[in-house]
């Protein structure tokens, strides 16, 4: 894994001791040199902190019980898992409880005692009082003092520490207990976005730990102010008291208010997060249909509706931090108003006050984010409450699954839906499939074909009667699933390596050439959804998953659609049937290939989700349902010349000679064995070398430039002007202080003797305070939305402009982190934390100001302890920063293994996976806990540090005032009641520069999105007419295409020209190169030789949308957002609804359209799950019909549908597409026999290139040798096709 992190074994994690020595000790163990190294030993020192499995397997024993007892689980939204967590880790809290309970008293006593005993001492020698304390007392009082602060100092390191330790076990707990619940739950019907419980929810209940303990010690904190205050001031603080009556209650209805408003804020959200993940999913079709416009303009109308409601709630956050800080003065005004009315004010008292009313900004700035913390923690706590309660597939399972000793499947009277609440889809199935049989599944499309292999799978829910199957299964999707890792990881499947049977599997796969062809062998990288395979690679590569697992059930869902007539009989017979039935496995297939029935042990037919066949193969049987089948013809033909077939090889034996050679029998390709590249451990989640730069290089340089970055976003003159405003702000703030001690003193009597003009003008002063401190807010909120905006549309509009390769490496749930957790970071937290560092900052600076103004030898204690603190906030910058990206490293590698095993969990489930992907998960999760308590924890180093330079700041100050026999009392009070505030608002400054510190994260993040390399704009631009292209010719000189930048070329000098409405097939073995001419054609990876022209204007000079948005296509893997279907035909809106219905029912969608009340606004789900993937490839083709391009491309555009639905499309293309160019790329041979010319690609150049009839007269073609593979019967129908279609030419 990226980052410097060792992986964590495991092993008991020990009880927090010495934990304040690991915190204390010495800065030897910051990696101030050499940083990787030392920051692996720095995190090491925390690896006994935390255990993500004892902390899981605590709370997992507790809501089990809780579950058992609780009658009505749904009673209360979060009753159960609050009380659940807190039986659980309740000892943590009361640690952290305890340690904050010190610092509140200590903070209260500190200035009851030694704040005023100080002032008295001063206030005494001043007026010539005797003191009769003993000699020294007042030195005592400052060691007194400061031993309070240090001892308080502890007290807040030790609550963060044990709320650290709280926050990492609950998300430990609650991150595995949801990704073992994603697993097996019941996910029909369910609403729930898992990706976002474990990038968002989890992480409010962490930091709602530490926020907890600032909620309820604020409410105790000001209780024992104002306590303390009344002994001092009597009754005169009746009126302060009743405006603190009237505060309190309105602070905690605003923070409600932004609360629940933060709710809705959620839910727009989620609803961005969600599209963000269909478009980071379709990546590859958004920019081949030159859609990317369309989805950023859908994608900031979201994000528009959020900034109406971050304005909302940032108007309620600005109002609270307004009064926060107005409150004090106000206080003090009321208070001391009301004193000098009954009596003249004393100084010793008056600044004692102040200190408690000052230090009351503590907890009162604590108190609206804390409760806002809370009230988030408790929705995300509803919303984990109401997923982990979801049903489960294990209760159906537990009917379905027969003794681990059951052979064959047995269905009796079964009937199945998705969900308890869903609709009954099979009804009444029987089978009776013995052990070591092939079964074949067939149908139209959307006959219910997958409905049946999940039911066998047991991925539906059993409603009556009983399916038996074996335990031991293996699963093949219709779309295959690759995880993030090596070719093979993929293959093995976290089973012992055994060579031998590897070797075995690969060739009877064959994926031996590809492997071949490939730059690291079996060691290459797969990116996630394989976007670096083609569509036959990955296809094989699940194949070769299933096979290796030496499963008892093998359920293959249409495996062999994409691959061409030789790899299919070579895997029929080596792989289906050489290992997978002769292991003594029973084969499920799903299959359109009709040629292929008569070798079944059992055919069903489904249609309509019906049964309507259900026995051994026989032609008679089924010639009803398949019109276009000539299946006896087939049998015969292929039985007749078995004899005649190639010879296979014999699999790889890894004793033999290494130069050995595997021959591909038509292709001559040749392979040596150094495509198995020799065992070796490949590092996990690691990208090859070749693919890892893919972003320009991180800034690490300057981390400083990452905040000039930042303020760059929301703009200078903004930035300014806030900071300006801060700073005039507390000008006003330091004078209204300073005017209570030419009051106490009556500076300008005689001239001024009326307490209203003291009062009054104080008053004033605080008044426009007042008016500063809701500017401040308002405007900052303002400019922090700014930023957050501009951050967002940069980082959104570079990712959507990054090439394809970009997207190959990168894990689709590291984008998604970044578009959810990063992106709410930088709009909320990011934008409160500065805030409320700006306003700590100037509070300091102007405290220090004002105790220098009146003792200037303080000035060299601040300038020593200044070189003390720059070097101390040198080493953690130096320290934090490799922590940061490893932090965010960690963190996001768990998000995207969710996100993974999620797209994968069909695959996870059948495999009995679960164990080893939670184990993967959880060990995932112990880096990232490590990271993250290590940040914590170097953050709590930095503030231990900053608190001892605070403290020695006000011993320095406490020792000047007392030394000095020529200050006066209110001088004296002014100054000490100051340096509690430099203490305080220092130590707070810190931390809050810890905390945005570890917020610029997610604008590093950002930055790196920003700074992505966009794809290839041409130089010189050449604009095409309106109706480009108007003829559809297209010519390839010379192209030679890598698709990663320094790897091999997959295309290697491809010469060919195509003319006007010519309609070209092109065949050739999976990873030939076939689909990689429509890259090329598209732009999709650049070509780093020769050139490619359309209607005769070169490719490269076309600017990419226009190129793009000028071709039509079908993709081999058709993709559906969720909406509707008519915004899937048509999400720019250019087309009436009368033309969508044409096209629908000419591409033979009409019926299945019709059927469904609500039309063209039938409601699509997620990624389409609720439409077959021949419906969805039907959809496409009515896509492509809008488009009047001149040119279309179909990439195995009909692989998902059954002969017949195959032979009407095709119809439907000589129809309404014949006035195109058209450009099919297939492995059905009848699918391009009748087109005009044949393009055969093999190994990445052209192979041969001529008219069907042509290359069929050639017995020595690659076309020849392919059309032979699909039998004698079929190919004397092939050639009939080629030679009527050349006779009629002629």
């Amino acid at each position: 894994m990226p980052g410097p992190f060792a992986p964590i074994t495991g092993g008991r994690v020990s009880e927090v001791v010495n934990q304040e020595a690991a915190l204390c000790k010495s800065s030897s163990c910051l990696p101030t040199s050499n940083k990787e190294n030392k920051v692996d030993k720095f995190c090491k020192d925390y690896e006994d902190f935390i255990s993500v499995s004892d902390a899981h397997k605590t709370f997992i024993s507790n809501w089990e019980q809780e579950k058992k007892k609780t009658e009505q689980p749904d009673e209360k939204p979060y009753k159960m898992l609050l009380r659940c967590l807190w039986t659980s880790f309740r000892y943590d809290f009361f640690k952290a409880f305890f340690s904050k309970l010190t610092w509140s008293v200590l903070v209260i006593f500190s200035i009851y005692y030694f704040v005023f005993d100080i002032l008295d001492f001063i206030n005494k020698r001043d007026k010539e009082i005797p003191i009769n304390r003993g000699e020294y007392y007042e030195f005592y009082l400052c060691g007194g003092f400061f031993a309070a602060m240090f001892v308080l100092s502890i007290g807040i390191q030790q609550m963060g520490i044990y709320s650290s330790i709280l926050g990492s076990k609950v998300k430990a707990a609650l991150t595995t207990e949801i990704y073992k619940k994603m697993i097996v739950r019941d996910p029909y019907g369910s609403k729930a976005d898992v990706v976002a419980l474990v990038a968002k929810d989890v992480e409010k209940l962490a930091e709602a730990c530490l926020s907890l303990q600032y909620l309820w010690s604020g409410i105790f904190e000001t209780l024992a102010a104002l306590a303390v205050t009344l002994i001092l001031l009597g009754a005169t603080i009746l009126p302060g008291v009743a405006l603190m009556a009237i505060f309190m209650p309105l602070q905690y209805y605003m923070g409600m208010v932004v609360a629940y408003r933060k709710k809705d804020l959620a839910k727009v959200s989620d609803k961005r997060i969600s599209l963000m993940e269909e478009i980071m999913r379709s990546i590859k079709l958004i920019k081949i249909y030159g859609w990317e416009a369309s989805f950023f303009k859908n994608l900031n109308e979201i994000r528009a509706e959020e900034s109406r409601l971050v304005d909302g709630i940032n108007n309620y956050k600005s109002t609270i931090l307004g009064l926060i800080f107005c409150l004090p003065p106000m206080l003090c005004v009321v208070i001391f108003g009301t004193k000098e009315a009954m009596g003249e004010i004393e100084s010793v008292v008056v600044f004692t006050a102040m200190s408690f009313f000052n230090t009351l900004r503590v907890p009162f700035s604590k108190l609206p984010k804390s409760l806002r913390d809370v009230l988030d923690a408790l929705s995300s706590m509803e919303r984990i409450q109401a997923f982990l309660l979801e049903p489960e597939l294990s209760v159906a399972e537990k009917k379905n699954d027969a003794p681990s000793n059951h052979q064959g499947i047995t269905f009796r009277n079964a009937c199945l839906s998705y969900g308890m609440d869903g609709a009954i889809l099979l009804k009444y199935v029987n089978l009776n499939i013995p052990q070591g049989a092939l079964m074949m599944v067939a149908g139209s499309v959307a006959s219910g074909k997958s409905n049946l292999l999940k039911s066998i799978l047991g991925d539906m829910t059993m409603r009556s009667g009983q399916c038996l199957t074996p335990a031991s299964k293996a699963y093949v999707p219709q779309t295959p699933w690759t995880a993030l890792g090596t070719v093979r990881d993929n293959i093995v499947f976290g089973l012992p390596f055994d060579e031998a049977f590897y070797r075995k599997v690969i060739f009877a796969c064959a994926l031996e050439p590809d492997l071949k062809m490939m730059p690291l062998g079996d060691q290459t990288w797969i990116g996630e959804r394989g976007g670096n395979l083609s569509g036959g690679q990955k296809q094989r590569i699940a194949l070769a998953r299933a096979a290796y697992s030496r499963a008892k059930l093998y359920v293959l869902d249409s495996p062999l659609s994409a691959v061409d007539m030789y790899t299919c009989q070579h895997i029929f017979k080596l792989c289906i049937k050489d290992i997978m039935i002769a292991g003594g496995g029973t084969v499920v297939l799903a299959t359109h290939q009709t040629e292929l029935f008569y070798m079944s042990d059992h055919l069903v037919v489904m249609k309509e989700n019906n049964v309507v066949y259900n026995d051994k193969y026989s032609f008679k049987g089924i010639k009803h349902l398949f019109p276009n089948f000539c299946g006896d013809e087939v049998a015969e033909s292929t039985q007749a010349g078995s004899s005649q077939k190639v010879e296979h090889p014999a699999p790889s034996d890894p004793h033999t000679d290494p130069q050995d050679i595997l021959e591909h029998p038509e292709h001559g390709v040749k392979v040596t064995h150094d495509a198995l590249v020799p065992l070796k451990r490949h590092p996990p989640m690691t990208p090859s070398p070749s693919t890892k730069k893919i972003i320009t290089k991180p800034h690490a340089e300057s981390e400083g430039s990452i905040y000039w970055w930042y303020i760059q976003k929301i703009g200078v003159c903004l930035f300014t002007t806030a900071t300006l405003i801060f700073i005039i702000g507390q000008i006003f703030r330091v004078y209204s202080d300073n005017w209570v001690s030419v009051w106490t003193k009556r500076k300008y009597e005689p001239e001024r003797t009326a307490d209203s003009f003291y009062a009054g003008l104080y008053g004033l002063l605080v008044f426009v305070f007042l008016c500063m401190s809701f500017l401040r807010a308002f405007f900052y909120y303002r400019t922090g939305k700014v930023g957050a905006m501009n951050i967002h549309d940069a980082a959104f509009g570079a990712a959507l402009k990054a090439p394809m390769h970009f997207f190959h490496v990168t894990p689709v749930g590291k984008l998604l982190a970044f578009f959810s957790k990063d992106v709410e970071i930088i709009d909320d937290q990011l934008v409160d934390n500065i805030l409320m560092f700006q306003i700590m900052f100037w509070i300091f600076i102007m405290a220090c100001g004002v105790v220098a103004y009146n003792l200037v030898f303080f000035l060299v204690i601040v300038a020593g302890l200044a070189v003390v603190y720059i070097y101390t906030v040198y080493n953690y910058i130096q320290a934090s920063v490799p922590l940061m990206r490893a932090a965010e490293e960690s963190g996001s590698h768990v998000v995207a293994h969710t996100a993974e095993t999620l797209s994968g969990l069909a695959v996870v489930r059948a495999f009995r996976m679960e164990d080893r992907f939670v184990n993967e998960n959880v060990g995932l999760q112990a880096k990232s806990a490590v990271a993250t308590f290590s940040i914590a924890n170097l953050s709590l180093w930095l503030a231990y540090r900053v608190d001892l330079i605070g403290a020695l700041l006000v011993l320095g100050c406490c020792l000047l005032a007392v030394v000095d026999t020529s200050m006066d009392a209110p001088i004296a009070g002014l100054i000490v009641s100051n340096s509690f505030q430099i203490l305080l608002f220092f130590s707070i400054m810190s931390r809050l520069m810890g905390d945005f510190h570890d917020n610029m994260k997610s604008v590093n993040m950002a930055r790196e999105l920003c700074d992505l390399e966009a794809e290839q704009e041409p130089e010189q631009e050449v604009e095409p007419p309106a109706q480009w292209p108007s003829k559809g010719e297209i010519r390839f000189e010379g192209v030679v295409m890598p698709y990663l930048p320094g790897q091999p070329p997959t295309l290697k000098g491809i010469n060919f020209s195509i003319g006007e409405g010519e309609k070209i097939g092109v065949v050739g073995r999976t990873g030939a190169g076939k689909s990689s001419l429509i890259v090329a054609l598209y732009r999709l990876a650049e070509i780093s030789e020769g050139s490619i022209h359309v209607d005769n204007i070169n490719c490269a000079n076309v600017n990419l949308h226009k190129l793009r948005s000028s071709m039509a296509i079908i993709p081999q893997e058709p993709v559906m957002f969720s909406g509707t279907l008519r915004y899937n035909l048509d999400p720019f809106n250019q087309h009436t609804d009368e033309a969508l219905w044409d096209v629908l029912r000419k591409c033979l969608l009409g019926p299945v359209i019709e059927s469904n009340k609500d039309g063209l606004n039938t409601k699509v789900e997620l990624m389409g799950s609720n439409f077959s993937l021949g419906t969805q490839q039907l959809i496409c083709l009515a896509r492509a019909m809008l488009n009047p391009s001149r040119i279309l491309l179909l990439d195995e555009a009909t692989a998902a549908l059954d002969s017949d639905t195959n032979a009407a499309v095709q119809q439907v293309l000589q129809k309404h597409f014949s006035h195109r160019t058209i450009f099919t790329i297939a492995h059905r041979l009848d699918t391009i026999i009748d087109s005009d010319r044949i393009l055969v690609m093999n190994a990445g150049v052209v192979a041969e290139f001529d008219t069907p009839h042509n290359l069929l007269e050639d017995h020595d073609s690659i076309f020849h040798e392919l059309c032979m593979n699909t039998g004698k019967a079929q190919f004397e129908v092939l050639a009939a096709r080629a030679r009527a279609l050349a006779n009629e030419r002629k």
